[in-house]
């Protein structure tokens, strides 16, 4: 097996800091495992018996757990061919070195060749793992493993700033679409930091309005609400402007007649 590549920015990884210790050394395990491709055979029991040979404790479905929590925060793409599921790392191109000619397992591409139960010719077609979720993705381009990591930065830029606010726990393919289209129209990840910011330090937004309505991390990812909280106009009045310390500042408190719609 050819060495692998790890670089020290793994200490500061803001997607794996989303990892338990248990499902980082599971990264860090599959990583060595995995053929010149970034590939591997996604059966539970296999990963058992490859990353933890000698630990005791561990069953099938921690490995499940694991893998699942890889491909959630954008690490692994899981799909299956001819019945059997397999792994891809997504940004394995991007960091080490293909030395064979020829993958040892199926490419997520030959899972559009399957036939599914819908249709007689898979178009497009990327069973994940569980069966539950089917995307239309045959080929993992460079531009989608970036945006991939880029949700996750997002998501846990947010849990790490927005501490007052409820946590964000999964990245469902509403969220996706929502960061998705505010990156589009030139948005930047240091403008996702920037509005996390604001919101944190927004007494308004906290819940210290009439209402005690609080912000949430899919309400300030809203398009126009993104826009209000970049331009601070949530942002605390300095002490002594003689504004209503409660309601944060002047747009805030003429905001009150209505608080923000949670889906503007």
């Amino acid at each position: 097996m050819p060495d692998r590549i790890i670089r020290e920015s793994i200490c500061v990884s803001e997607t794996l800091n989303q990892l338990t210790d248990f499902e980082e050394r599971f990264w860090h395990r599959l990583t060595v495992n995995c053929d010149d491709f970034g590939r591997f055979d996604a059966r539970p029991a296999i990963l058992k018996g490859r990353l933890f040979p000698l630990l005791d404790g561990k069953t099938k479905k921690d490995m499940a757990d694991a893998l699942n929590k890889l491909a959630s925060v954008g690490l692994v793409e899981l799909y299956e061919v001819d019945g059997k599921p397999f792994l891809q790392v997504v940004t394995w191109s991007k960091y080490q070195r293909a030395r064979a000619e020829k993958s040892k397992f199926p490419s997520p591409a030959d899972s559009c060749r399957q036939p599914s139960s819908d249709s007689p010719e898979c178009d497009n077609r990327n069973t994940i793992i569980d069966n539950r979720n089917a995307k239309c993705e045959c080929e993992i381009s460079e531009a989608d493993a970036i945006q991939r990591a880029d949700y996750a930065k997002i998501v846990s830029m947010y849990n790490e700033i927005c501490v007052s606010y409820p946590r964000c726990s999964k990245l469902s393919d509403k969220r996706k679409k929502a960061i998705s289209a505010r990156l589009s129209s030139g948005y930047t990840l240091e403008d996702f930091r920037t509005v996390f910011q604001k919101a944190e330090a927004s007494h308004f937004l906290k819940g210290g309005n009439d209402r005690n309505w609080k912000a949430d991390f899919d309400w300030m990812i809203a398009d126009a609400n993104m826009a209000k909280i970049f331009d601070g106009k949530y942002d605390d009045m300095p002490t002594g402007s003689g504004t209503n310390q409660k309601t944060g500042n002047v747009f805030a408190k003429l905001m009150m007649g209505g608080v923000p719609d949670e889906a503007e």
